[in-house]
Parts: C-alpha cells; sequence; structure tokens
C-alpha cells in the first residue's frame, strides 16, 4: 500500500509540472506571472524546459516542438522530443490560471525540504 502511495505523489508532482511548462509553453507571457517561480519545479529537467521556454520568449524566438527540444537538448541531453511532445500535448488551450499548481509544486518543494532537514 505504500509504494502506491509514493507512486500516486510522483505522478501529481510530475504532472503538475508538465501542466505548469504547458501553460508556460502556451502562453509565455505567464512567465512574468507573480504566482510563477522556476524554482517551483521540483525535476531539473522541468527547470531546463522551463528555463528554455523563458530564454527563447524574452529573445522573440519561434516556439514550437522542434525549436523546444532543439534548445533544451543544448543544456541537457537526457531530454527527449518525446518529453517535449508530452509536454506540449496536454493542453492545447491557453490557461490563464497557474496559481493552483505553483502553490501545489511549492508545497511539495516545502515537503522535500522539511524531509531533508530530518
Amino acid at each position: 500500500m505504500e509504494n502506491n502511495s509514493t507512486i500516486d505523489s510522483t505522478t501529481a508532482v510530475t504532472l503538475a509540472e508538465n501542466r505548469l511548462l504547458n501553460a508556460i509553453y502556451l502562453d509565455p507571457n505567464l512567465l512574468d506571472s507573480p504566482d510563477y517561480s522556476e524554482s517551483v519545479f521540483v525535476h531539473t529537467f522541468c527547470k531546463t524546459i522551463a528555463g528554455a521556454i523563458d530564454e527563447m520568449s524574452r529573445n522573440g524566438s519561434p516556439i514550437n516542438s522542434l525549436s523546444l527540444y532543439n534548445e533544451t537538448s543544448k543544456r541537457d541531453m537526457s531530454i527527449t522530443k518525446e518529453i517535449i511532445d508530452a509536454v506540449i500535448g496536454i493542453n492545447t488551450e491557453p490557461v490563464t490560471y497557474i496559481k493552483d499548481i505553483t502553490d501545489f509544486l511549492k508545497s511539495v518543494n516545502r515537503s522535500i525540504a522539511a524531509l531533508n532537514h530530518i
């Protein structure tokens, strides 16, 4: 039973991170939202993808599946095109409200920090 809750927790975090990445992919203006911070991501590869979206957006570069993959693979060779496509494919309609996602991820980060201090 305990293993299932661990899998469920991991899945929930990954899903939340992917939802947030999808939201900023579809609407890079969310990068300037007071609710957004790259530090909310738990996984390094998500921070890498978010950083690439941020840089590409600020440089005025077109952001699509291939260009995002090319940019992220320069930073982290372990990020595959399939990962990028999975993030992009979550939703096709821009999300305007990300506070629920970022609040959840902030809570996860606080829990991880607390466990690291035990």
